[in-house]
Parts: C-alpha cells; structure tokens; sequence
C-alpha cells in the first residue's frame, strides 16, 4: 500500500477504504508518525488485529514486534522510534454477514438494480455495499445472472 496520508482525516478515509481487503496490507511508516498510524490503524481496522512492526528489514539491526494493533499501540506509546518501518496489518477475515445473505437476495438486489438501468460494475458495488458481501461474491453473481439472461445459442 506505500506510504499512508501523514493527516490522521485522509489517513482514517485510506484506511477505511482498505479494511475489507483480505490480503495482508503492508505500509511504510516515518518513525515520527508510529503512534499515530498505529492508533489510526487500531481505530479503524479494530483492536485484535493481528500485525507486524518491523523496522530497519534487511539490515544488521532489524527487528520485529507481532502483536495485535491494540497491543502496538501500548507497546510503541511515547517510545522515540528511529528507522525506516514497514507496518504489516493482517487481512480481513471472510466476513460472517457475508454468508448470511442468502444467494437469492443477493441475486434479487443486482436484478433489481440491473433492470433499473445500472451498469454491471456500479450494481455489483452498491449491492455489496448495501448488503454487507464481499465484491467478489457480488460480481460473480452477477456474472451467473448475466449469463442466464442470455438466450440460448449466445455465448
């Protein structure tokens, strides 16, 4: 992901915008700016999070600290921390109201906001936002939708 905003308003909106990922997020962080990317990351993503400070990778003297996020944060509290520091934040996990949402009201929202004249991509995204389901599932339905809408011989 590179470097986050050094603003704690555009860093939260980043970072907002990234919590549903499921790929383990990797930041550059200044060492000035730790604690509160830490507590930044803690507030957004959660407390139990697990994550990875590690700093000065490669070199003579690198180090790590595992921890969850809100184990970082009172870790790294007032500590002075000098070096360049990678921030690695573990993905999200599969969300559970995700599979809550039943493949028939998923399918019955996109036909909805397909019929009503929405693009594929835009429909898959507000049904996914609406409905709380990964963008994934929500594609692939629409996809098998699209697909069965087709008439016969069409490919």
């Amino acid at each position: 992901m590179g470097f986050l905003p050094s603003k704690s308003g555009p860093r939260v909106r980043k970072l907002k915008s990234v919590q549903g990922i499921e790929a383990t997020l990797i930041f550059y962080v200044p060492p000035p700016d730790l604690q509160s990317v830490l507590q930044d990351c803690m507030d957004v993503l959660g407390a139990d999070r697990r994550c990875c400070v590690a700093r000065e990778l490669t070199k003579i003297h690198e180090q790590f600290c595992r921890s969850t996020l809100g184990e970082a944060v009172r870790r790294f509290h007032g500590e002075a921390t000098v070096g360049e520091i990678t921030l690695l934040i573990e993905g999200a996990g599969p969300s559970s109201q995700d599979s809550d949402v039943p493949a028939e009201v998923l399918e019955m929202e996109l036909q909805q906001r397909i019929a009503a004249g929405e693009p594929l991509s835009q429909a898959v995204k507000a049904a996914s936002r609406e409905l709380g389901v990964g963008r994934k599932r929500a594609y692939q339905a629409a996809l098998r939708l699209a697909k069965a809408s087709r008439p016969a011989g069409e490919s």
